[in-house]
């Protein structure tokens, strides 16, 4: 049994792991042909669940020895693969993604096709093989068109399977980036209930130096002093930079607020936590409990823990 802090209507509650999931079919691969060997939970059943089962006695092992495997060990490897996993493969990440294709979209359709040029080649090809293009549609009523759909009230999105496929690509991509990191390990005291929390986002990518930023283009897995946070486990927790020296730490009650305070942050809606309290650090630094965080929540209309940490 975890509790659950829902960021959407403010309340806590307990619930099964089994329960946890929000969003439907994130995984699910559309347009599947009935005799088709590839079933529209494939991702879920047969490649998400293989890399779960092979890492779950790792973090065991991890757990129990407060220790990380050898960096060259397959234990260490199957650990950063399934970080990385956590990391693409969550509702946020797909927000994000969406996001970012609505923008370059957009872009580019007001800067590239938006002009004669452009226009006269996009319509001799959509004409010559897809034989859809209207010829009423002429370049002042194109321009017109492009100005509607870029506008705010229209949104491009992914379609689930290129999603998927974006997002298998950014798994193996982008886990080498894992792997190179050092990781420190954070133990906390679970005898006094200095649990780490988990979320629906639980891997979190920030600065590791609040004052540095890279400027145009932010923070990104590839950058040097960065840092990756994952709550491991209720006891452990992961804190991964290109500049750490891999130790372990066996982590005060405030250290456990700032890890908890990364993990709430990077939420998109729930945070999970083992037992009802949790600690955080407000605007301020100061060590909270959790019911704190809910009052002022309530009282200031907050819409994400975020608001109230920064």
């Amino acid at each position: 049994m975890l509790w659950a802090l829902d960021h959407k209507t403010i309340k806590q509650f307990s619930i099964y792991p089994k329960n946890i999931a929000f969003e439907n079919d994130l995984y699910k691969i559309e347009k599947v042909n009935e005799d088709s060997q590839i079933k529209p939970d494939y991702l879920e059943q047969k490649v998400f669940a293989a890399i779960e089962s092979k890492v779950a006695p790792v973090i065991k092992w991890i757990d129990e020895k407060e220790c990380l495997p050898n960096k060259y060990s397959e234990d260490f490897c199957t650990l950063m693969e399934f970080i990385c996993l956590l990391f693409v493969r969550t509702p946020r990440f797909k927000e994000n993604t969406n996001e970012q294709f609505d923008k370059v979209l957009k872009w580019y359709l007001n800067t590239d096709l938006a002009h004669m040029k452009q226009y006269e080649s996009y319509r001799a090809q959509t004409e010559n093989t897809l034989k859809q293009f209207d010829p009423s549609l002429n370049f002042e009523g194109y321009k017109k068109y492009v100005k509607k759909v870029t506008s705010d009230n229209y949104q491009f999105e992914w379609t689930q399977n290129h999603f998927l496929k974006f997002l298998l690509e950014a798994w193996k991509e982008n886990t080498p980036y894992f792997f190179k990191r050092t990781w420190d390990i954070y133990i906390a005291d679970s005898n006094d209930n200095d649990n780490f929390i988990s979320c629906d986002n639980p891997v979190s990518l920030d600065w590791s130096d609040p004052n540095f930023n890279s400027g145009l283009y932010g923070v990104g897995l590839a950058l040097k002093k960065t840092q990756i946070s994952i709550p491991l486990t209720k006891k452990i927790a992961l804190i991964g930079t290109f500049e750490n020296e891999g130790k372990v730490v066996k982590a005060s009650r405030y250290e456990v607020a700032a890890i908890n305070s990364l993990t709430g942050m990077n939420a998109k809606r729930f945070v999970f936590s083992p037992y009802k309290n949790f600690y955080w650090l407000d605007t301020v630094q100061k060590v909270c409990r959790s019911e704190e965080l809910i009052r002022l929540k309530r009282q200031e209309s907050l819409g994400s823990f975020k608001e109230a940490t920064q």
